[in-house]
């Protein structure tokens, strides 16, 4: 698997690389490329997007966060008393957003690093890990 941000810089793990509003991220598996805007609802259909967060406005089930956040293991639950809302955080990068990316079987984790504003000057982002899977619900890891 191939991940280039804007089809041109390889992105490798644990190296953050300058984000800004409207950068792509590539992924060449065998011999489909796809593309991804992080801030955009308009991707591909085969790219499903996990903000690690619940309730969330993808709908996506706490059960299924879960799955996605145990193939990462530098994930932390972590529940907010005051509100309810359970996120998957990294203990580490006390400010970032992660994000996995599921693509066929692959999941690809990422790491938003917040510049001076919100998706502005001195955002970046991280490659954190991939991990290759066998079905949605099974979450047999393949290789990591």
């Amino acid at each position: 698997m191939e991940i280039l941000l804007n089809n041109e810089i390889p992105l490798f793990e644990n190296k953050p690389y300058p984000f800004y509003k409207g950068d792509l991220i590539f992924f060449g598996i065998k011999n489909e490329k796809f593309s991804l805007d992080l801030f955009s609802k308009n991707n591909n259909s085969q790219i499903k997007l996990f903000n690690l967060m619940y309730p969330n406005k993808n709908g996506d089930s706490l059960e299924d966060i879960k799955e996605i956040a145990t193939l990462f293991p530098f994930l932390k639950e972590n529940i907010y008393k005051k509100t309810g809302i359970t996120a998957y955080e990294i203990e580490e990068l006390t400010d970032s957003t992660p994000v996995v990316v599921k693509i066929n079987e692959y999941n690809i984790c990422f790491a938003i690093l917040g510049g001076e504003y919100s998706r502005n000057p001195g955002t970046k982002i991280i490659l954190l890990g991939i991990r290759r899977t066998k079905g949605f619900r099974q979450w047999k890891i393949i290789n990591q």
